[in-house]
């Protein structure tokens, strides 16, 4: 489910894959890097998201680890991050999975890693 390493231990690895998470009905489309935070008010992806009310300013972050892969951290947001109908924990990293569908308050996005 998680691991044992930091988040800022995570930030070191470089990515062997790509993560891409994608809402057709939405029109969203996006790579996203080590690092990354999904927000209304934060992140160079805030642009999809600052009109969404429902999504914190600083909601989610994306971690990459060599030993794990790619993994989502909710930020302590106020409406929650889902990975496949199960709610996350604040501050807890979630190993992500090609398929994964990923719940960022409202907002349905399909997991691809490739």
């Amino acid at each position: 489910m998680g691991s044992s390493k930091s988040s800022d231990e995570e930030l070191k690895s470089i990515p062997l894959s790509d993560l891409v998470l994608s809402n057709a009905q939405q029109g969203i489309s996006m790579s996203v890097s080590n690092g990354d935070i999904i927000g209304r008010r934060v992140g160079v992806h805030k642009h999809l998201f600052e009109n969404n009310m429902y999504i914190s300013g600083q909601h989610a972050q994306f971690v990459y680890s060599s030993s794990d892969g790619w993994g989502v951290v909710d930020k302590n947001s106020s409406n929650g991050t889902m990975v496949n109908g199960n709610k996350l924990l604040p501050d807890k990293i979630h190993i992500l999975k090609d398929g994964d569908l990923l719940m960022i308050a409202n907002l349905k996005l399909q997991v691809s890693i490739v």
